[in-house]
């Protein structure tokens, strides 16, 4: 990620994605960790906060979001029906329900 977000100027988004729900956060990526590396090297790149794992959320109003893990939700397979109050987003969705 260094030589990444350091060697090619800047960098405005970075879309991370993950390999599991059982592989994510500190535990698996050092997520907490890379966060500040990116930030310290690209302070104005806007990230997505799929390094983490969230809970399901009950409903659209329920799921807060933590800035502090990603600039922006990505709710996958789904469009909210009225967005995630209180926070950006952009939606993970196939045409086909496969990414293959």
């Amino acid at each position: 990620m260094r030589e990444l977000l350091s060697n090619y100027g800047p960098v405005d988004v970075l879309w991370w994605d993950f390999s599991s729900k059982d592989f994510q956060g500190d535990e698996a990526w050092r997520a907490t960790e890379l966060v500040k590396l990116v930030r310290s090297l690209q302070p104005d790149i806007v990230m997505n906060n799929r390094l983490f794992s969230f809970p399901p959320p009950k409903s659209d109003e329920d799921k807060g979001h933590d800035y502090s893990k990603g600039d922006f939700a990505t709710p996958e397979q789904r469009i909210p029906a009225n967005g995630i109050p209180g926070a950006d987003w952009e939606t993970c969705m196939t045409l086909n329900d496969t990414w293959g």
